[in-house]
């Protein structure tokens, strides 16, 4: 079937949104400020009587159900901890072995520990401290300049590097996948 337009946004000059149906598929990414200006529009309750269908749509296409909820939790209980590990097998008796320890804050921050082993051979570990986003239905987490720390620490990640957490398994707050590795497991290493 016909594939559904996508909104293109953009602001003219003098505070006008535009929308402009596309077929791009892309997924529309705005600032905060931006998508305060367009929800302003969804919340007035006299807005919603009429415009009902518009409502949903801009839900669905911002994927704010994924946003609404996690800043649900975390505003209700001032942290969400995510504990997410694996045991792996690498053939034979050869296993890694990994831990996540997550803990996102209301105030928009985060703390983070990983562990990644392989049996008595090696292994390899690092604390994080950052900021997070919900973007689309993804967690993106930013680390920054940890405090300093001694040589016999763990220490911290280098400021900048970015990785992106599903929401929905965070909310989960434990999880394990045996199988595979996940996509942000390399982007949380680095």
């Amino acid at each position: 079937g016909p594939c559904r337009p996508v909104l293109k946004w953009r602001f003219r000059q003098g505070g006008f949104l535009v929308l402009e149906p596309t077929r791009e598929g892309n997924m529309v990414q705005l600032d905060d400020a931006a998508l305060t200006r367009v929800l302003e529009f969804n919340v007035d309750p006299r807005a919603r009587l009429c415009c009902q269908s518009w409502g949903k749509y801009v839900f669905e296409a911002l994927q704010l159900e994924h946003r609404i909820s996690f800043h649900k939790q975390v505003r209700t209980t001032g942290a969400v901890a995510y504990h997410h590990s694996a045991v792996r097998s690498m053939g034979g008796d050869f296993e890694e072995c990994v831990a996540y320890q997550f803990e996102f804050n209301a105030s928009g921050t985060f703390t983070a520990q990983w562990n990644r082993s392989f049996g008595q051979w090696s292994a390899a570990n690092e604390r994080q401290v950052g900021h997070w986003e919900v973007v689309r239905d993804l967690l993106r987490c930013t680390t920054e300049e940890g405090p300093p720390t001694t040589t016999s620490c763990v220490q911290y990640a280098p400021a900048g590097r970015v990785f992106e957490i599903p929401v929905a398994i965070v909310l989960a707050g434990r999880t394990s996948a045996d199988d595979t590795a996940a996509l942000w497991e390399y982007q949380v290493r680095g």
